[in-house]
């Protein structure tokens, strides 16, 4: 309904904020809410991707997704999959992000 798209729009980047300023305090979520965090990883996946639903809310529920299982690879009970997204995170996304910010830095400095 219209009303659970405006609580999404609440809710997702509100979740996005909190996952993200987690950062160093992963490993201080207890199993229960780790696996609370997993069990939404497909659910989180869909609604990224689906045009029916606001572009904002759609970019923090990836934003979220994208912690969830940057993270969740840490933990030695991921299951495979899981693992093999957090590689492909640290392996491919990762460099090309770096490399994306290295090459703006520079334009950046260049232009001043």
């Amino acid at each position: 309904s219209e009303w659970d798209e405006v609580k999404l729009c609440i809710a997702f980047p509100l979740l996005a904020a909190v996952l993200n300023s987690l950062n160093e305090s992963w490993g201080t979520l207890d199993s229960a809410t780790l696996k609370i965090l997993r069990s939404m990883i497909t659910d989180l996946a869909q609604f990224s991707i689906s045009s029916d639903h606001d572009a904002h809310a759609r970019s923090a529920a990836a934003s979220c997704l994208f912690s969830v299982l940057y993270h969740s690879g840490q933990d030695d009970d991921c299951d495979e999959d899981v693992s093999n997204f957090r590689k492909l995170l640290e392996d491919v996304v990762h460099p090309v992000l770096t490399n994306a910010i290295s090459h703006l830095k520079g334009e950046v400095n260049d232009a001043a």
